[in-house]
């Protein structure tokens, strides 16, 4: 049988760029989407009523996501170059402890089942998120080339996370009732700066 659950992405893409004249250049890209669920009667979801309603409709993909680069051409043949990077905080599935064993009404037979329900959702998914994600590399490049020879060796510097993010993007357990909810399990890589060079034949 064909499952009924179904999807419906809606999103917009805004999207700007000044090409390359005065010595500079630059590009921005918005997007803004939602992407909700749904799971109609006959659903294999449907069928167990439990946080049902907190799933029915809910997206928990980043509503928006903005990206810039651009570069400038200093003096010197320098070139600066910088790269923004902002997104939603992703989704956090909140739970609390449940009861345990409950009625599951009767089966076939007629006889009386249960249902596990050691955990239990009280809110719709999507409302609650973890903090937003801002990052922010840069970087500079100096070619020297040798006289005479197309050859050229580029010098590079470049700096990762110069703000310093530290965002927590998972914890350990979305359970309130556990210790392990405020347990973080990964963060944004830190501030990392890099110094090389480049050879070209």
């Amino acid at each position: 049988m064909t499952n009924p659950d179904y999807q419906v992405y809606r999103g917009v893409d805004i999207t700007a760029t000044k090409r390359y004249s005065n010595r500079w250049q630059m590009q921005t890209a918005l997007t803004i989407q939602t992407n909700p669920s749904y799971f109609p009667a006959g659903s294999a979801t449907a069928l167990d009523p439990q946080n049902i309603e907190f799933r029915n409709g809910s997206s928990t993909i980043p509503v928006w996501n903005l990206k810039m680069n651009g570069s400038y051409t200093l003096p010197l043949e320098i070139s600066a170059s910088a790269n923004f990077n902002a997104i939603q905080g992703a989704s956090r599935t909140v739970t609390i402890n449940g009861p345990g064993a409950v009625s599951g009404g009767l089966n076939s037979t007629g006889g009386a089942t249960t249902i596990n329900r050691t955990t239990i959702e009280f809110e719709p998914r999507g409302n609650t998120r973890l903090a937003s994600v801002k990052l922010l590399d840069l970087g500079l490049q100096k070619p020297l080339r040798w006289k005479g020879s197309s050859r050229q060796i580029k010098l590079m510097f470049d700096a990762f996370n110069v703000f310093n993010d530290n965002t927590v993007t998972s914890f350990s357990s979305g359970n309130r009732s556990l210790a392990t909810y405020t347990q973080p399990t990964a963060i944004i890589a830190p501030r990392v700066f890099r110094v090389g060079a480049r050879i070209a034949f």
